[in-house]
């Protein structure tokens, strides 16, 4: 399996009660991170400039919030990474467009994303061939029932006891090569390159070890 280099990292939500709001809005970071490293059209910057206005207007809301000061710490965070990625696109896209989308209605982009949200969550055969593959991998460390997944817009993630915090792995199964995202305590979040489902036993080792750590 063909290891890559390191990937940056956004920084994770905290466990307490607005744990699964900011997961979401984490993970659709990830998502949109990643979607950005692909060869894109006008239309697909625009829509991810539009996505990244409804995340921050929901990052927002939570300073309204009567938050703990680490929470308010990680949703500033959360807003800093949002301008970064939006800064990207504009490199992309003439100021007149900026304009326009910038009076692009927040509200009608947050329902959006929320429907998405909302949508069925379904394996593919890949996907479920993974995730049953990894429990079984794990299952003499830790209880296989206790390994639960996240589906996001491009990848599957892999968690510990349905926690998006305890993730285990990342998998981007849409057309092989496939790619997974591990995280390795010395290089920090490192991708590999795999043409099977199979090929994932010869890194179970990394599945071992971040289970071990939970």
């Amino acid at each position: 399996m063909e290891k890559k280099r390191p990937l940056f990292n956004i920084p994770k939500p905290s466990t307490d009660t607005n744990k699964i709001a900011l997961s979401k809005i984490w993970c659709q970071l990830n998502d949109i991170q990643y979607q950005l490293g692909k060869k894109l059209n006008e239309a697909d910057f625009k829509k991810f400039y539009i996505q990244l206005n409804g995340l921050k207007n929901e990052l927002n809301k939570f300073k309204g919030f009567n938050l703990k000061e680490n929470d308010i710490k990680k949703v500033d965070r959360y807003l800093e990474n949002t301008c970064k990625l939006q800064n990207k696109i504009t490199k992309k896209l003439d100021s007149e467009t900026i304009i326009e989308l910038d009076d692009t209605n927040f509200d009608d982009t947050c329902e959006e994303i929320k429907a998405k949200e909302l949508a069925e969550e379904y394996l593919t055969d890949t996907e479920k061939n993974s995730f049953d593959l990894i429990k079984d991998i794990v299952k003499d460390t830790v209880n296989p029932d206790d390994i639960t997944y996240t589906k996001c817009d491009s990848y599957l993630q892999l968690n510990y006891k349905d926690d998006n915090n305890k993730w285990i792995c990342r998998l981007f199964l849409d057309k092989a090569p496939y790619i997974i995202h591990v995280f390795d305590t010395e290089n920090g979040l490192i991708s590999f390159d795999f043409d099977s489902v199979d090929d994932l036993n010869d890194i179970k080792d990394f599945f071992i070890n971040i289970v071990q750590n939970f």
